[in-house]
């Protein structure tokens, strides 16, 4: 039986199925006509039950959590196929799962892939945290499927993966992530390729440091020259892509994002001597840290309970399986003895 517009289905329970799940009645109500109501919309389907009190004509509602059953086609089902498992997503988002309508079985192969992806970089973060109760908001959910689901880069998967494990808690109520989902969408696909290159490189140079990014005397001593021929290495940028221009593309969008400090200077070798690093020897930039920027490279791996003034203790580590090659020139600012290259040979022994 069926009625009403905008996806609403009556669904009639059997007397079995009544008495299997214990709704037979609800309070002193017998609940002589008992059905299931569906409402589809938005990204998934909420289901209901209701019956109707004879004697008095009144409709009784309340939640349908008796049963477990998955229609053929649904969200869940597709993505638990590309994943190997639904299990692994209803773990992940937990009670969330539901959201995941029937809309998904009409995406492409590739939006499913691009998805899966980013669903198993989340697993791969949460480890054992994922066999225990938690779930992810469903506002941080949508902003991962709608944005997500175009995303084809690994880096891509990782920063969204990361958000969608840090938004994994116990309450479900957290849902810091949908903003941060939200404006990694809203990066180009150098802004979020350079976002990672300065804060790993940041934290190569300065792993260990006692300066903290959420102060301005922080910040400052944080600074970095970065030559260009690194830049163009790291962003694993093609003959075709001019580094200057994307360069200048790429950094304006984080300062006006907030995502790095806004006193950074691009230029030739003069130039950047002018600017406060007389070392400097060839065309780069420099660049400092911003409390939000490293927020939001927690959240991309994630870290999205650690304080971003723990950025550089030595026991908050980031994995990730992008490849990242990095040439020589890298150095601190204020204190130029400090070459990231030499960080590098040394970090073996410290380990």
């Amino acid at each position: 039986m069926s009625g009403g517009a905008g996806g609403v289905r009556l669904v009639c329970l059997s007397r079995a199925e009544r008495l299997a799940a214990g709704v037979d009645s609800v309070g002193n109500c017998l609940l002589t006509d008992c059905y299931r109501l569906r409402c589809s919309g938005g990204l998934g389907r909420r289901t209901r039950r209701v019956g109707v009190d004879r004697p008095t004509g009144r409709i009784q509602s309340w939640p349908d959590e008796s049963t477990n059953y998955m229609e053929p086609g649904t969200g869940l089902t597709v993505l638990g196929a590309a994943l190997g498992s639904a299990k692994v997503v209803e773990k992940i988002l937990g009670p969330t799962a539901e959201y995941l309508g029937g809309g998904i079985k009409d995406w492409t192969a590739r939006r499913v892939k691009n998805v899966a992806r980013i669903f198993e970089r989340a697993q791969h973060l949460l480890g054992y945290k994922v066999d225990s109760a938690g779930s992810v908001p469903p506002r941080v959910l949508k902003e991962v499927l709608e944005q997500g689901a175009f995303c084809e880069d690994q880096l891509w998967a990782e920063y969204f993966g990361g958000v969608l494990a840090s938004s994994r808690t116990a309450n479900g109520r957290d849902d810091r992530g949908a903003r941060f989902a939200a404006l990694i969408a809203s990066l180009s696909s150098y802004q979020v390729r350079l976002h990672f290159v300065i804060y790993r490189l940041l934290k190569l140079l300065f792993d260990g440091d006692e300066h903290s990014v959420t102060t301005p005397e922080g910040r400052n001593a944080l600074m970095m020259f970065v030559p260009i021929g690194t830049f163009g290495t790291a962003m694993e940028l093609s003959h075709d892509e001019h580094p200057d221009v994307i360069l200048q593309h790429a950094i304006i969008g984080l300062v006006s994002e907030g995502l790095v400090g806004d006193r950074y200077h691009f230029g030739p070798a003069d130039y950047i001597q002018r600017s406060g690093f007389k070392e400097a020897d060839s065309t780069g930039i420099l660049v400092q840290p911003s409390a939000l920027g490293v927020e939001l490279f927690h959240w991309a791996h994630g870290l999205g309970d650690v304080h971003p003034g723990r950025f550089l203790r030595a026991d908050v580590q980031f994995s990730s399986e992008v490849r990242l090659v990095v040439t020589p020139g890298v150095r601190s600012v204020r204190d130029p003895g400090r070459k990231l290259e030499e960080r590098l040979r040394e970090a073996p022994k410290s380990g």
